[in-house]
């Protein structure tokens, strides 16, 4: 009887392990598709930012001149063939080749050949437009896989290991004595001066901080001092300010 039960047991684990590895795929499918579906999204936006600025330098390119459509093609076949690169090679590759048009069109800016600087300086805007929304979806994408491999990072945290590197640091009191030795060792007193209590009160959060591996006490001088471990955290509880939007650690 036992040994069918072990047997059902371990059948069931295979399973969960199974319906685990599945999940996972399931979730790098789900992420592709959504990176895949904001590429389009912005593909789209870029082509319509393209096509204004292509009308603008259109209506600012005057009739009477002789390379009106010849810049305009130019400017057309630059602009697609920058959206195309975007699409097939990614960013970096996008914004070499519209440095590779702005150069060119820099060059031309102040030669005799082009008989009206606004329309040359109108070409030059429109890669820069260009430029600066591939950048920033570079940007949003960056944070967006940050966010993704800091989420990785929480799914593998032992909750009983992170709960105890928390709960030390549950009194204002110890964070106060972890910011004043951040700044260097402590004596006893000196420590009482600084955080303002005194006796058996200070003696309790030092013992609560000690125990927890954020403080030390050097041999001779007995001064009390912070742990890289400590540093660390309080690194991390600064760094909740950007979430929050306010000082943490000051």
């Amino acid at each position: 009887m036992l040994e069918e039960l072990l047997k059902k047991m371990e059948e069931i684990s295979r399973k969960i392990d199974a319906l685990q590895d599945s999940v996972m795929v399931l979730g790098t499918a789900v992420e592709a598709l959504v990176e895949k579906s904001s590429e389009k999204e912005f593909l789209a936006e870029l082509k319509v930012a393209a096509r204004n600025e292509y009308y603008k330098i259109r209506e600012l390119s005057p009739d009477s001149c002789k390379f009106r459509d010849l810049c305009l093609s130019r400017v057309n076949k630059a602009t697609s063939r920058v959206i195309r690169i975007y699409a097939e090679k990614g960013g970096e590759e996008s914004l070499k080749e519209l440095k590779k048009h702005k150069g060119a069109v820099s060059k031309h800016l102040n030669s005799a050949v082009c008989p009206d600087r606004n329309c040359m300086e109108s070409i030059i805007d429109t890669f820069e437009t260009l430029e600066s929304l591939i950048k920033q979806s570079m940007e949003i994408e960056e944070r967006r896989r940050a966010v993704l491999r800091q989420w990785k990072k929480i799914e593998e945290m032992d909750e009983g290991m992170l709960a105890e590197l928390l709960t030390p640091l549950s009194n204002p009191i110890r964070i106060k004595i972890l910011k004043t030795l951040a700044k260097g060792g402590k004596s006893y007193a000196e420590l009482e001066r600084a955080v303002g209590i005194k006796g058996g009160h200070l003696q309790f959060h030092l013992r609560n901080l000690m125990e927890a591996g954020y403080i030390a006490q050097e041999g001779l001088r007995k001064r009390y001092v912070i742990t890289h471990t400590a540093l660390s955290v309080l690194n991390q509880l600064a760094g909740l300010g950007d979430v929050l939007g306010k000082k943490v650690i000051a």
